[in-house]
């Protein structure tokens, strides 16, 4: 028991210790001033960016890349571009922007925008196939959506929706769901 606690403490420090180097590393590259102000995009641009390191999709769905899509226009600005062509268990990611719903599926992490589409649709469409959908609606996990980003005094946090991702396949580890902060009935 000791021996496990250990273990997720020390995925839990290596997770935040790679958070706080991509920030690092999106703020000096886009640092035009000595201070910069909290970006709510930049810091869920690192979380798609961690997701996809403790997300186990069935084997065969990731084929050589992992694509990192947005459905409807975002608010990422550059910050989403940092991740084209990082490495994750050895394959590259691929950001795909303003995808349209048909596309959908063949994304592996899905951000659905506010206001594009209805989530109903977009859970529909994606709901048999392996795609980590999130999202930043209020309804967006209790509507079936597996991953939606709440922001709460300046801090994003996330909330997971485990039987979501159960239905599409998706093994969540542990570690990312002891971050996430409870559900809501929102």
């Amino acid at each position: 028991m000791r021996c496990a606690k250990n273990i997720a403490g020390l995925i839990f420090i290596v997770f935040i210790a790679t958070a706080a180097l991509f920030f690092k590393l999106t703020v000096s590259a886009y640092s035009h001033a000595e201070s910069t102000p909290f970006d709510e995009y930049q810091v869920k641009a690192a979380f798609l960016y961690n997701f996809t390191k403790f997300v186990e999709w069935p084997a065969g769905a990731l084929g050589a890349k992992i694509s990192i899509c947005t459905l409807g226009d975002d608010q990422f600005g550059g910050y989403l571009d940092l991740l084209n062509g990082k490495v994750v268990d050895g394959r590259p990611l691929v950001v795909r922007r303003n995808v349209d719903l048909e596309s959908a599926n063949s994304c592996h992490v899905l951000f659905v925008c506010p206001g594009g589409y209805r989530v109903s649709d977009v859970l529909q469409k994606t709901g048999n196939h392996p795609v980590l959908t999130v999202g930043e609606t209020k309804s967006f996990t209790a509507a079936g959506g597996i991953i939606s980003f709440v922001v709460r005094e300046n801090r994003v946090q996330f909330e997971i929706n485990a039987d979501a991702a159960r239905r599409a396949g998706l093994k969540i580890s542990s570690q990312l769901m002891k971050l996430a902060r409870p559900r809501e009935s929102r």
